[in-house]
């Protein structure tokens, strides 16, 4: 029946392929907390980040924009990739953090009928933390982070804030906007930076990615093969499969993608759900030193 599965999801592949998968585990790929642990806590907050890193993460990948008065917090919100920070959906306020101070920023209440999680583990103390927060809860809990670059403006002070904080060699800075984690790197080139892909992935990722000094190309779950595995290796880059957030994964099971994707031999997986990711992890690790 796994065969089949696999099969259905990757008709592509021969078949005796999963066969020898099931029968021999490849390197099994980080479990990173897609905005920490968000059907157990919060997202974007430090208790999230706290019970990623409980339940089996060894990273998370967290959401950063600037604030009026020039602060990095971490937030996703609505809107799109060129305007994002919305409040509206995930809290009582109406506006857009990008453009409030930091002061108002913290004031603000969190919807407990807006989030996945339990509605009890939205708190009344559950605030939208900074990035030297954010930084600080995974250092604490031996996390590394994935920085995704969500707003504009971002760059030269995220990377202050990870020098600051001493993480050069924990982060891992990423985004849609391809350009920001170029300016990344030229103000600070030990850092890791990876590109983000979409639905549509263009042929020359590959080439993009070298291009623009990244290490890793991140690239939607149901955008991954094989061969693309493959070819970034080839090339000295590592590859992370993305899920989306929970809104847009509606009638999608992600668990029916993990052993198809750690098959293929992708180095991390992004998940909402990291702790059924680290649970599966264990158990292939398991089986495999058992055979």
């Amino acid at each position: 029946p796994t065969c089949q599965l696999w099969q259905t999801l990757l008709p592509e592949v021969p078949v005796a392929f999963f066969r020898r998968a099931m029968t021999s585990v490849p390197s099994l790929p980080l479990v990173q907390g897609h905005r920490g642990a968000l059907y157990l806590e919060p997202e974007n907050t430090l208790a999230g980040f706290a019970r990623a890193a409980e339940v089996g993460a060894s990273w998370i990948e967290l959401d950063v924009l600037k604030t009026a008065d020039d602060h990095t917090i971490v937030f996703h919100g609505k809107g799109t990739d060129e305007e994002p920070g919305d409040i509206s959906e995930l809290t009582t306020s109406e506006g857009n953090v990008r453009f409030m101070k930091l002061a108002q920023v913290r004031k603000l209440v969190f919807k407990p009928s807006a989030f996945p999680c339990p509605k009890d583990r939205v708190t009344s103390d559950c605030r939208i933390p900074t990035l030297e927060e954010a930084l600080a809860c995974c250092r604490k809990a031996g996390l590394c982070a994935t920085i995704e670059l969500k707003g504009p403006d971002v760059e030269t002070l995220v990377v202050d804030t990870v020098r600051k904080m001493g993480m050069l060699g924990q982060v891992n800075l990423s985004s849609f906007n391809h350009a920001r984690t170029v300016t990344a790197k030229t103000l600070e080139p030990a850092i890791k930076t990876s590109l983000l892909f979409g639905a549509q992935l263009p042929s020359n990722f590959i080439a993009i990615a070298k291009d623009c000094g990244a290490s890793q190309v991140d690239l939607r779950y149901d955008q991954v093969t094989a061969e693309h595995v493959v070819a970034a290796h080839q090339a000295g880059l590592k590859v992370m499969a993305w899920f989306r957030g929970p809104e847009n994964m509606v009638g999608i099971t992600e668990e029916d993608f993990f052993e198809p994707l750690i098959t293929m031999g992708v180095d991390v997986i992004c998940t909402n759900q990291p702790d059924v990711l680290a649970r599966l992890r264990e158990s292939m690790l398991s089986r495999s030193e058992g055979a």
